[in-house]
């Protein structure tokens, strides 16, 4: 493989974990996607027709708070070997074309080749289901996640994401596979 298709080749892994239910019967994973609803209708282009500094400082203030929440669903502590994980939803602003990531943490390791996000079953079947209503492309979640198209969807990416292999994990409701990225559909691993 040539110095440029290494730069470009990485793996995504997915890990779901299960949510707990406290006392009051309302688990964090409620808690979270009340508050990301909410949050996600304060910045649609009606509420919010043009974006300056104090929409982008509001907005921001949001997504740390969504972060909490959903780091108190996932918990904050980075796997061995990855960095500390940031907020998989980079944008809260309905207009904009990096709006709707799946709710999770992404993890980074080898400078950024390998990336792990961490969600949960039910914040995955949510998420296929609203980004795929329309679509014949539902797939259950087992499905789904072996598809370039979800990558695509679900990670924050500026470039296509081209399936190389898939890397048995041996972990249950885990997967990863190895990658490329490229702006330019010509581009192949080899």
């Amino acid at each position: 493989m040539n110095e440029r298709m290494r730069s470009i080749v990485g793996a995504f892994i997915l890990c779901v974990v299960l949510p707990v239910a406290d006392v009051q019967g309302q688990t964090a994973e409620d808690r979270y996607l009340a508050a990301r609803d909410a949050a996600a209708e304060r910045f649609t282009p009606a509420r919010v027709p043009n974006i300056g500094q104090r929409e982008m400082e509001a907005e921001g203030k949001a997504r740390a708070e969504l972060d909490k929440l959903i780091r108190a669903l996932l918990g904050s502590g980075a796997p061995p070997g990855f960095e500390a994980g940031k907020y998989n939803i980079t944008t809260l602003f309905s207009g904009d074309m990096d709006f709707g990531k799946l709710d999770g943490i992404v993890y980074e390791a080898d400078g950024g080749d390998t990336q792990m996000v961490v969600s949960t079953r039910s914040l995955l079947s949510k998420w296929l289901q609203s980004k795929f209503q329309d679509s014949k492309d539902r797939l259950a979640p087992d499905a789904a996640i072996k598809t370039e198209n979800f990558y695509l969807r679900a990670m924050g990416s500026d470039a296509a994401i081209l399936r190389y292999a898939e890397i048995p994990l041996g972990v249950p409701d885990s997967f990863a596979m190895l990658s490329a990225r490229t702006q330019d559909a010509r581009t192949r691993c080899s």
